[in-house]
């Protein structure tokens, strides 16, 4: 089950497929180009799971391997800056190359290995031979910057994310390092808080045994969905779901809203969207 198309914004088309937005589609909603490089390929392996995808919510993995499902364009702008960073930087190993150093670093070299019989596969974006550094590319806000400049990993997937790809393939490594861009960065952030708009800041190592046994634990839960077909709700902390009531954002799941690609074929969205009572869409959200 694939992801097959997207959500038509000038409602011309129910469901369009990708192939009905290129060829058919009358009234684009954005030049031809631009669709083009939204669409991505979703096709998923039975038995595979990718480190990226792990940390996700049971729900939502599940939706995306056995629904057809229809993104929207507009929405998967903000995705797309992230893609061309990593396409930018990927495209730069010919000049590496060039220089006699394609030895000395790894871009973008996907890996698989088996884990307790499930093939967990990954792909960083670089690793340094020499300095045993395994790099990250990341296009984030400047809130969540902020938060890693002052050390704060905890409620962050980034971390066992790098972690991974040290765990499972490059077990050498001495330094797990995220460079990212700000993507709302400006000079009253700058002056205020003294950020520049690319940011490189020092992931902690995990110990291997943590490493292993939390991505057993992903794996084993993502399995279990798979075998029983029972589903679990999302809950407040997966969706970030906002308590504060002085945000103008307070009551809303944000993940869903803005950042869930499968949330038209969510029957939990679903009920939040048609609940019209504050407390009960707090509820449709357990605690844990």
């Amino acid at each position: 089950m694939p992801l097959i198309g997207f959500q038509c914004p000038n409602k011309v088309v129910t469901k369009p497929s990708f192939t009905y937005c290129i060829t058919t589609c009358s009234k684009k909603c954005m030049s031809l180009p631009l669709l083009l490089a939204l669409m991505r390929d979703k096709d998923v392996e039975e038995g595979v799971y990718s480190i990226t995808e792990l940390p996700n919510p049971r729900q939502q993995v599940y939706l995306k391997r056995h629904s057809d499902y229809w993104i929207n364009p507009f929405f998967s702008t903000f995705a797309l800056f992230g893609t061309a960073v990593h396409s930018i930087i990927e495209s730069q190993k010919d000049k590496i190359k060039d220089l006699n150093l394609d030895k000395a670093f790894i871009i973008e070299d996907r890996k698989r290995v088996d884990f307790n019989g499930v093939t967990v596969s990954g792909r960083a974006d670089l690793y340094d031979v020499e300095s045993k550094t395994v790099y990250d590319y990341k296009t984030i806000k400047a809130y969540a910057m902020r938060k890693m400049l002052d050390g704060e990993f905890e409620d962050n997937s980034y971390a066992l994310q790098l972690n991974g790809y040290r765990y499972f393939f490059y077990p050498e490594a001495e330094h797990l390092i995220i460079e990212a861009f700000v993507k709302d960065w400006s000079y009253a952030i700058m002056d205020s808080s003294g950020m520049k708009p690319l940011e490189r800041v020092e992931v902690p190592m995990l110990s291997d045994m943590l490493v292993a046994r939390e991505y057993q634990k992903l794996i084993d839960g993502h399995l279990k969905v798979e075998r029983t077909g029972e589903v679990p709700p999302c809950t407040r902390a997966e969706v970030w779901f906002n308590e504060n009531p002085r945000s103008p954002q307070c009551g809303a799941p944000i993940r869903c809203r803005d950042y869930c690609e499968v949330n038209a074929v969510c029957k939990q969205y679903e009920s939040f969207q048609l609940e019209t009572d504050d407390g009960a869409r707090k509820r449709i959200y357990p605690k844990k």
